[in-house]
């Protein structure tokens, strides 16, 4: 018995040792619309066995980002990608899938100059009453609220607590007005703030709202 314990524990750690992985790509970063090729290299892949392959960043943009794939070995490939103009400043992850390796990443591997990143930076104000409707200021920075279409507002509490939202009114492209209701017995504390458009995304607030009985 004690043999095939053990016996069980060397296949496992082989397996575990010899697992397949993307371990870098370079170069590993670009500027926004830049065209050029990148080279991703794995440990334990068989990029050469492997049919269907397939590589996409966490940028991308529909089947236009990555235009030709060269397999140099099992554990490279090389890929002539386009950067969309309009990505954002940071970091993104790498995906390579094949039939024999499945689905492998490479976390925030590759880093994009581009626009700055838009965020939610106030809002006033920030508390609100059992039972009050009351417009809610909403401030953004690097945002596109007056460019973007299909704009809505949320207020998510502690477990299934929202705050109804009226209507949303934009005002420019960094400020949007929220009219809400809180409702007679609401759940008190904090609630997230979260916008979202077509154009800036899903954004969160940083600064929350406070509801409940008497804050203001």
């Amino acid at each position: 018995m004690k043999k095939i314990i053990t016996l069980s524990v060397l296949i496992a750690f082989s397996f575990v040792a010899s697992a397949q992985k993307l371990t870098s790509i370079s170069p590993n970063s670009a500027k926004a619309g830049q065209t050029l090729d990148v080279t991703i290299t794995g440990t334990n892949t068989h990029f050469t066995q492997g049919s269907g392959t397939f590589v996409s960043f966490s940028f991308g943009q529909g089947s236009g980002t990555v235009n030709k794939i060269t397999i140099v070995n099992d554990n490279t490939l090389s890929a002539n990608i386009i950067v969309p103009f309009n990505t954002y400043k940071g970091y993104y992850s790498v995906y390579v899938n094949n039939y024999v390796d499945g689905y492998l990443s490479l976390y925030n591997g590759f880093y994009v100059d581009g626009k700055p990143q838009p965020i939610l930076s106030k809002i006033t104000p920030s508390t609100g009453n059992a039972g009050q409707t009351l417009d809610v200021m909403i401030t953004g920075l690097n945002t596109n609220f007056k460019q973007g279409s299909g704009t809505s507002v949320y207020f998510y509490g502690q477990g299934s607590g929202t705050i109804p939202v009226n209507n949303v009114t934009v005002i420019d492209d960094v400020t949007l007005i929220a009219n809400i209701s809180i409702s007679a017995n609401p759940i008190n504390g904090y609630y997230g703030v979260y916008v979202y458009d077509y154009s800036s995304s899903s954004l969160y607030l940083t600064q929350w709202f406070l509801c409940g009985n008497k804050f203001h």
